[in-house]
């Protein structure tokens, strides 16, 4: 294991040129020295999965040449404001996902506007905006999301959507384990082509699944809306999702039978999770083609010892 300390890094603070570290998953401890600030031409820092902790240097939030910085899997603490980057017009990828769950994140201390559009943001397991918890509201102006991890932070408020429909090419959302609430509303006449991940799990959001997400996000290839309040029938859209290999709806208020054509559709299927809900009918391994599902989880309610008679017995 080695040990970053401030006399171990000192050869790197002296490389006034470098543009480029990557030293992450090295197992290092200890942590950043401040003289990390002098490196103005640094593009990329990446130090994540390590074992880094105490503050993060101010002054390195302030580098405007920065490009790339993750710092994600560690265990930082202490309070770090993202306005300290509303200059930083290059910046894209900003990743302080945390291991230890001690960092403050906090947006909104000072009304700001950044110049830079993100592509990728993960603030995983942090500590946002205690004691609203709201979400950050810079979100609002950004247009070229691609990654968007807000997952395991308690935030409240409606559940935002906007973030799918202010960034056309998202391609990875979890705001998993937070405690957002409303309704999972999206535009009829909205397309995202590249969403290939969405993760809810764990909220409090209510109402039915639009009735055209199977048309709106038909590139998804991994959909868990469990333990929600979503109520109402299963939409038949899903089976548009031909690329979805991972299904959890369970732990909701869902009625009614499986629409055929959904399962029919999802020909990619390998782990289908339905239990803890109110379905009922038949469901037919077989004449369905689900020859690929591996994780099967239902109930033993009325609708799946039918089931399981009826297949047990082919």
């Amino acid at each position: 294991m080695l040990d970053l300390g401030y006399n171990d890094i000192s050869g790197l603070c002296k490389l006034r040129s470098l543009q480029e570290l990557d030293i992450s998953r090295n197992s290092l401890k200890g942590s950043i020295p401040p003289c990390i600030s002098n490196l103005t031409s640094l593009r990329l820092l990446e130090l994540s999965e390590n074992n880094l902790g105490g503050t993060i240097p101010s002054d390195l939030l302030r580098l405007k040449s920065l490009e790339y910085l993750s710092l994600s899997l560690n265990h930082f603490e202490g309070s770090i404001s993202l306005s300290s980057f509303a200059n930083n017009s290059n910046l894209e990828v900003l990743e302080l996902d945390s291991l230890n769950n001690e960092l403050h994140v906090d947006t909104e201390n000072t009304p700001w506007k950044p110049l830079f559009q993100l592509k990728v943001l993960r603030l995983s397991n942090c500590k946002i905006n205690e004691p609203t918890r709201s979400i950050p509201s810079f979100l609002l102006t950004q247009r070229e999301l691609r990654v968007v991890n807000l997952s395991y932070n308690a935030m409240v408020g409606e559940v935002p959507t906007w973030l799918l429909n202010n960034n056309t090419r998202l391609e990875f959302l979890s705001l998993a384990e937070n405690s957002f609430t409303g309704q999972f509303v999206l535009p009829a006449d909205f397309k995202n082509l590249d969403l290939f991940w969405l993760d809810m799990w764990k909220n409090d959001i209510q109402g039915p699944l639009p009735a055209s997400i199977g048309h709106i996000l038909p590139n998804l290839q991994y959909l868990n809306m469990s333990r929600n309040s979503f109520h109402g029938s299963i939409p038949p859209s899903i089976g548009n999702m031909s690329k979805l290999y991972s299904l959890d709806l369970s732990s909701n208020n869902f009625t009614g039978e499986l629409p055929e054509h959904f399962v029919m559709g999802c020909k990619e299927l390998t782990t289908l999770k339905l239990s803890h809900n109110n379905l009922q009918g038949q469901l037919f391994l077989r004449k369905w083609n689900l020859t690929s599902v591996r994780f099967l989880y239902l109930d033993t309610r009325s609708f799946f010892i039918d089931f399981l008679v009826r297949y047990l017995h082919v």
